[in-house]
């Protein structure tokens, strides 16, 4: 489970490093061996200026998904959209993943970035837009069935 904010930087190649925690957590999820890489998907996320990031396997859940969409034009623009920015990157052996340029620009990254663990993904924000999109509690009279879940 992917929980938790943390704050990291990109290098100046526009690599982000996973902190060990998570590297630890998405190799025992993944089910990797010694050696293997660490496989990840970023796509832009829908509502918000910052990027999702999907272990490959829970994409590969949402792909299926996608793939069973009806053949409207809508949903042709949405998946050449969507898929059409989507990149699979590797996490070297010091747990950086590149994040491209073309991702970076449409999520507005700089430097400084929070990488929020949303259960089955991240979110990576630009620092400062997310301390300011985030600060606070939401107004909970938009939160929809917040009533059954015993907080």
């Amino acid at each position: 489970m992917l929980l938790g904010t943390s704050f990291v930087n990109l290098d100046s190649k526009g690599r982000m490093a996973l902190p060990s925690r998570y590297r630890t957590l998405l190799s025992e999820t993944l089910d990797l061996d010694d050696g293997d890489s660490i496989q990840l998907v970023l796509v832009p996320d829908l509502e918000s200026a910052c990027l999702s990031i999907y272990p490959l396997n829970q994409w590969q859940l949402i792909l299926k998904k996608i793939d069973g969409l009806a053949n409207t034009s809508g949903n042709k623009q949405f998946k050449r959209w969507l898929l059409g920015n989507a990149e699979v990157v590797e996490a070297d052996r010091n747990g950086r993943i590149l994040i491209p340029p073309r991702l970076r620009e449409i999520a507005k990254l700089e430097r400084a970035l929070a990488l929020v663990g949303q259960s089955t993904k991240f979110e990576v924000w630009d620092d400062q837009r997310w301390k300011a999109a985030n600060g606070e509690l939401p107004d909970m009279s938009q939160v929809s069935g917040i009533e059954e879940i015993p907080l």
